[in-house]
């Protein structure tokens, strides 16, 4: 049996596919968000892995894969674990430091808040090259499904500093969840102006070429059932992206109405920001 059916790839810190490289300089989250397959394949809480950020480096560098400079091959963080949070943001700003003069691309993924320190830091090393922060989330000021994250009160906060201080935030609402998400979209949007966001990543739950993460949820957190409407089918070879949920088009077409441009893909929001040539991925 598959060791790890949730995920089409093994848990190490570095995972390539065409346009980017997934960075992880730790495993696991401390947040449980019931929709997450983290809990199935990392630590509650992050640890460190057993490579140092500095042989990261240099195992990017090494790898052939690797486009060197701002149009070239996008460092993201945030797939393995919270690269935010307490016990994992000294292992991400020691990687974002180790980088030196590299000029490539950086995605940071997030439903954390950091402390105001670790905040600045996290500024200084990433407004010297082209970077986005993603705000993850699939809902705003009621945690239902998102318990174990800050409140909407410190991720606002948040949201302001970065903001602020000129690199891009994206509003990344992913996974959307039938019949929870678009509860929300009001809020999304308020929050997108205020700030001034200007783009948006709408999308499914995280599938593979074996399972849905349908299937996953309600086999593996039952409680969250009554959240999800699989209007999508469930099988061998489910669909990329939502295309014929009526929910997700709906959220779209308001945050098209406001002025936020939308996409499923993390890819082409960083496109769309920075003018790169980066496929859709």
């Amino acid at each position: 049996m598959d060791p790890n059916p949730i995920l089409p790839f093994a848990i190490k810190p570095l995972i390539w596919t065409p346009d980017r490289v997934f960075v992880s300089c730790s495993f696991g989250c401390p947040a449980k968000c019931v929709f997450c397959y983290l809990p199935e394949v990392a630590a509650d809480q992050p640890t460190a892995t057993t490579v140092t950020p500095q042989d990261l480096v240099m195992q990017i560098r090494a790898d052939p894969r690797f486009q060197l400079g701002p149009n070239g091959t996008v460092l993201s963080l945030g797939c393995l674990t919270e690269c935010l949070a307490p016990h994992s943001i000294k292992a991400t700003l020691n990687f974002l430091n180790a980088l030196g003069p590299m000029e490539n691309p950086v995605q940071i993924a997030t439903r954390w808040s950091p402390s105001s320190g670790d905040r600045e830091q996290l500024i200084a090393a990433l407004q010297c090259r082209r970077s986005a922060i993603f705000h993850s989330m699939v809902e705003w000021g009621n945690h239902v499904l998102e318990s174990g994250t800050p409140s909407a009160r410190h991720r606002d906060h948040f949201i302001s500093r970065i903001s602020a201080s000129g690199i891009p935030s994206i509003l990344y609402i992913k996974p959307f969840i039938p019949n929870h998400t678009e509860r929300f979209t009001r809020a999304f949007i308020e929050l997108a102006l205020h700030y001034k966001i200007r783009h948006a990543v709408i999308g499914r739950f995280y599938v593979t070429s074996r399972y849905s993460d349908v299937s996953f949820l309600h086999r593996n957190q039952p409680q969250s059932a009554r959240f999800i409407q699989a209007e999508f089918p469930v099988g061998p070879t489910p669909p990329r992206e939502p295309s014929n949920n009526m929910a997700v088009a709906a959220m779209v077409a308001a945050f098209g109405r406001a002025g936020i441009l939308t996409t499923h893909h993390s890819l082409d929001a960083l496109r769309e920001i920075y003018g790169q040539n980066n496929r859709t991925s």
